[in-house]
């Protein structure tokens, strides 16, 4: 109990606030973090992905997303660390919700990213990523001529709310970067696809 101060192995400070949830894999725990705040700040864009050891909260690594939506830090709602890590035993890939997917391996270095800019209207974001088929999937615009000025809802406006600018799932190759595919319907940013079986047993994606 961390209230009770009993049974805690080990404690470890971060350099400032992250909504997404710490993940175990091989040993070590992989979490995201807002960068360290120096000066008096309600707004940020850059997240931190950290690697710490597992058995005795040891930090090995941090690295920085960068991200072209500023939001507001420890947002009620959700800011652009909302989203967890996913891992497998040799990578390992954290995503800035405010515009970037990167993979590391375990140690740190840098395997491939991808950046774009999220549509302003899509202020909350809880989607999570997933691994699945050797592939990450993530949930964005696919558009690629948006400008940072169509990150916030008033820069948004003028571009509607067509099918154009609609959220959807798309994967990357886990080894490679390159995406994949994308799928043909939109997929909601308020809440969490899930990855299950049809009747037949054929692999699907709620969501």
């Amino acid at each position: 109990s961390v209230t009770r101060d009993k049974n805690v192995l080990w404690r470890s400070n971060l350099p400032s606030t992250g909504q997404g949830t710490p993940i175990i894999c091989d040993g070590n725990i992989f979490i995201t973090s807002h960068l360290p705040i120096k000066k008096d700040s309600m707004y940020g864009a850059d997240i931190l992905g950290m690697c710490f050891r597992a058995d005795n909260g040891k930090e090995l690594w941090r690295r920085t997303l960068p991200g072209t939506r500023n939001t507001d830090l420890s947002s009620l709602f959700s800011d652009n660390t909302a989203a967890s890590p996913v891992a497998t035993a040799n990578r390992v890939c954290f995503v800035n919700v405010g515009g970037s997917l990167a993979c590391f391996d375990h140690e740190g270095n840098p395997q491939w990213t991808y950046e774009w800019v999220p549509f302003g209207r899509h202020h909350s974001r809880q989607h999570e990523p997933i691994l699945h088929d050797g592939k990450v999937i993530v949930m964005q615009t696919p558009r690629r001529d948006l400008e940072p000025e169509h990150t916030t809802k008033k820069g948004a406006a003028s571009l509607g709310r067509g099918r154009e600018v609609w959220t959807h799932l798309q994967a990357f190759d886990l080894a490679t970067g390159k995406r994949a595919w994308v799928a043909e319907t939109g997929t909601g940013v308020h809440a969490t696809s899930l990855v299950g079986r049809t009747a037949t047993g054929k692999p699907a994606i709620l969501t």
